[in-house]
């Protein structure tokens, strides 16, 4: 049962008994990734944010993003071209305009359709 559920959704035995253990102990949410909806540790200070933001309205808002991030690093700002772009298609209120793609071989969906049949586990 295991080695198919692997096989199905790109895990090791290994990994799928530990996918196993935290869905009894902790159901549905036991699958889900235990740092999702926490602020990631790489995340920049909302200081660098407000201040970065604040130039680029302020000078800055003629300039095509990457040139802005130029002139950002040189004004002492670390952050890269990319941070600064989804920042400037955000809309300024820390919200991508477009959803994040799962990082993880399988979605929640694939997870309800395939573990109940195989660990005989009511999910719901």
């Amino acid at each position: 049962m295991q080695e198919e559920a692997g096989r199905l959704l790109s895990l090791s035995v290994r990994q799928v008994r530990r996918v196993q253990r935290r869905l009894e102990s902790n159901g549905d949410i036991g699958v889900a990734h235990r740092l999702r909806g926490k602020p990631s540790n790489a995340r920049l200070a909302s200081s660098v944010r407000t201040k970065a933001l604040g130039m680029y309205r302020r000078e800055l808002s003629g300039f095509h993003p990457r040139h802005a991030w130029e002139k950002l690093t040189e004004a002492g700002l670390e952050l890269s071209a990319r941070t600064l772009h989804l920042w400037l298609v955000s809309g300024h209120d820390g919200k991508r305009s477009v959803p994040t793609q799962f990082s993880r071989a399988f979605s929640e969906l694939d997870v309800r359709m395939i573990l109940p049949r195989i660990f005989h586990h009511s999910v719901g």
